[in-house]
């Protein structure tokens, strides 16, 4: 299967794809998996939505990369990757690089093998079971915190931090209070479980509860104040950016840099207190 693109996404006015991801459009594989439930679910125009999702992916991941410096973009991590729906725009955006994806799928992990010439290795859904023996430059985990507790995002971005090379960057999406607008989640069986979620998000920052058929699986809710927070309690490192609706004009991207915020700047010198 091999997606089309549509004209209007090559128009530089009525595309939504980023003004400066247009670049990379023609330079993306274009295979899709056939398991690929991005592509064949939630929109009547497939492949648009699809490359829409990962331009935008892109564009943040590039525009983290530029605002942190001094990131070295060797290997790049993919954490969650399905199959390649952003990965396609990475190798894209960095040919020479090794790019990794992890996700639960055989099948999805052999598609980006084959197709995009990643490294790969199965995942796990329970954190405490994750393990890399590689450090990375750059991770992505896009569409993975919206389906987490808070104290399991905190447990997973701790994990992933540790696996981040001096000043690497982690970049990560999150459901925003853009979805606050939204009378229900679509991603939940009844509306009743949705109004738990905000209910929580208003006392606490975080809402979250279960899908009906997954204990520690389900739909997260998260205010900028408490991505910060955490970051903040787990001395990650430097906050780099936050963008609302950055991803898919969707949901909200917050990256940090493995860097202590007290680094000395370029071309000083740290004085000593008296």
């Amino acid at each position: 299967m091999e997606i089309t693109i549509p004209d209007d996404l090559c128009d530089p006015i009525l595309s939504p794809i980023p003004a400066k991801m247009a670049q990379y459009l023609n330079a993306i594989n274009l295979k899709v998996s056939e398991s690929d439930d991005y592509y064949n679910v939630l929109s009547p125009r497939p492949g648009y939505h699809y490359l829409v999702v990962g331009s935008t992916a892109l564009n943040s991941i590039l525009s983290s990369i530029q605002i942190a410096s001094n990131c070295s973009v060797q290997s790049i991590l993919d954490f969650g990757c399905g199959a390649g729906r952003v990965t396609r725009w990475m190798r894209a955006a960095f040919p020479e690089a090794t790019i990794y994806g992890t996700d639960l799928r055989d099948d999805q992990l052999s598609f980006l093998s084959s197709e995009l010439g990643c490294t790969v290795w199965k995942s796990d859904q329970n954190i405490d079971h994750l393990h890399s023996d590689i450090h990375y430059d750059v991770i992505w985990v896009g569409s993975v915190f919206t389906h987490l507790s808070k104290k399991n995002t905190e447990k997973l971005m701790q994990k992933l931090s540790n696996w981040l090379n001096p000043n690497g960057i982690l970049v990560a999406s999150f459901h925003g209070r853009h979805l606050l607008s939204r009378p229900y989640s679509y991603y939940l069986e009844t509306p009743s479980k949705w109004e738990k979620v905000v209910a929580e998000y208003n006392l606490t920052g975080y809402g979250y509860v279960d899908y009906d058929s997954q204990l520690g699986y389900g739909v997260s809710l998260a205010s900028i104040n408490s991505m910060i927070e955490i970051i903040y309690k787990l001395n990650l490192g430097r906050i780099v950016s936050i963008s609302e609706r950055a991803l898919d004009y969707h949901q909200d991207i917050i990256s940090f840099q493995k860097k202590d915020i007290n680094f000395v700047r370029p071309g000083w010198q740290k004085k000593e207190v008296l």
